[in-house]
């Protein structure tokens, strides 16, 4: 499996991913990420769900995190655990955007490994201003890959 790179649709399928995405990537479960109970931290969700996001928002040109640019926080997080993951197991991360609205939008990621979908995260962001002065309306390039690649619809 190739790892940290976006995946094709033919490398998901491969993987076990049912509906392959726009974007996905792939890793392992690290020794360090194991908790007391043999399987991976709810913690290391988080960390995954994160280097996903970061990829996505990167791989599309929407940010550099620059301080001239766009502050992307969360404003909303859910994780559902559906399956157990274990050390070394393969894994592969989903990123879509699925809604936005003037200065926020919200992205769904899905958790695949062996053909199972182990855990899903749904989040949401919001685009400040540079200086922290408050919500900006997200950029024309963001809306371009919300609608155009991801399939992504405004919100009412």
């Amino acid at each position: 499996m190739r790892y940290h790179d976006c995946l094709t649709d033919d490398e998901q399928r491969a993987a076990g991913v049912a509906s392959p995405a726009p974007f996905a990537l792939a890793d392992r479960v690290r020794f360090n990420e194991i908790d007391a109970l043999g399987h991976a931290n709810n913690a290391a969700y988080t960390v995954w769900y994160e280097t996903a996001r970061v990829r996505y928002l990167r791989h599309h040109g929407l940010t550099s995190f620059g301080p001239d640019e766009p502050r992307l926080v969360i404003f909303r997080a859910e994780i559902d655990y559906l399956a157990e993951l274990f050390a070394e197991q393969d894994y592969v991360i989903t990123c879509r955007c699925v809604g936005f609205r003037t200065s926020s939008f919200t992205l769904e990621n899905e958790l695949w490994a062996g053909g199972r979908l182990c855990s899903r995260f749904r989040g949401i962001m919001v685009a400040m201003y540079p200086d922290g002065s408050g919500k900006m309306p997200l950029p024309d390039s963001f809306l371009k890959v919300f609608e155009g690649i991801d399939g992504a619809a405004r919100a009412t």
